[in-house]
This record gives structure tokens, C-alpha cells and sequence, in this order.
């Protein structure tokens, strides 16, 4: 049970990390941050400028959700972090679209070295919780 709420809870925070790297109408794009105006469905989110692309198609779960958690933190003032998973699509489809300039991060622990200024607090994942 505690494998499929993380393989749902990785789904959805790779749909988040996607939809994040989705530029808004020029009109509605924030500078920097998360717009959500109380008569949409969805918020607006500020546009990527680069990407740090982290595969993560053979990691384990423990990596994971360390990787989806940094890129939650990372990702608030602006899509920094793209997390590559496996998918019927490929891993790489939506990266391709989207269009944005990215680098190939050697490891995750490359990317929490990277933004360790930026991390606050912690994240403890609790198996008997769904996602």
C-alpha cells in the first residue's frame, strides 16, 4: 500500500513539476512566484528561464521523494527543477515541449548542493499517510 500512495504522490508532483514549466498568457505571468486568482481552477506560475533536469527513471523511493520535495522548495519563486520519470510518453516528451533551456544535473545531490541556500526546514514523508 505505502509503494502505491508514493508512486501517486510522485505522479502528482511530477504533473506539478510539469504544469509549472507551462508559461501562463504574457498578460498573467508573474515576475517571480505563484499566481491564483480566486475565479480560476489553477495558478499561474512564473516562466522558467532554465531548467536543472534530475533523471530519476531508475532511482529508488527514498531518492524520489527527496528529489520531489527539493524540487517543491526550489520551484516556488520560479520553475528551476524538471524531474524526469518514467512514462507511457517517455520521461523526456514534455521537456521537449515545453522548449526551455536545460542542463543535465549529474545527481540529486548535486541539485540539493546547488540550492542549499534556499532550504528551509525539512520534509518528513509518513508512509501511513496516502498522498
Amino acid at each position: 500500500m505505502a509503494s502505491t500512495s508514493r508512486r501517486c504522490f510522485l505522479a502528482l508532483a511530477l504533473s506539478a513539476g510539469a504544469s509549472a514549466g507551462v508559461p501562463a498568457p504574457a498578460a498573467a505571468e508573474p515576475a517571480q512566484g505563484v499566481v491564483w486568482p480566486e475565479s480560476q481552477a489553477l495558478p499561474w506560475f512564473s516562466p522558467p528561464e532554465r531548467l536543472d533536469v534530475l533523471d530519476l527513471v531508475a532511482a529508488g523511493p527514498d531518492e524520489q521523494i527527496l528529489a520531489a520535495s527539493l524540487q517543491g522548495s526550489v520551484n516556488r519563486r520560479r520553475p528551476r527543477i524538471y524531474l524526469l520519470q518514467p512514462s507511457s510518453e517517455g520521461p523526456e516528451t514534455w521537456l521537449r515541449t515545453l522548449g526551455v533551456p536545460y542542463e543535465q544535473a549529474p545527481d540529486l545531490y548535486a541539485l540539493v548542493a546547488r540550492y542549499r541556500a534556499e532550504l528551509r526546514g525539512l520534509v518528513v514523508p509518513d508512509p501511513a499517510v496516502p498522498a
